[in-house]
């Protein structure tokens, strides 16, 4: 079984760094999708952390990890 999660980065109003951490994400997930949610999680305001707002979005990875069951 495959697992793929999805890091997104920002950077917040306080200078600060955020890892947002999505679980399950398709594996063709592209670039411009990603940065296209970034984008509206900073502009719609989705997210508070510690009082501070996310400002910037810096970067994302995507992790794909090959998970085995074992009985």
């Amino acid at each position: 079984m495959t697992k793929t999660t999805l890091f997104i980065y920002f950077k917040t109003s306080s200078g600060g760094d955020y890892k947002l951490t999505i679980k399950d994400v398709r594996e063709d997930i592209s670039a411009s999708e990603v940065s296209e949610i970034a984008e509206q999680i900073i502009a719609k305001k989705m997210f508070s952390i510690k009082n501070n707002s996310l400002v910037e979005y810096t970067k994302s990875e995507i992790e794909v990890a090959e998970v085995t069951l074992l009985k």
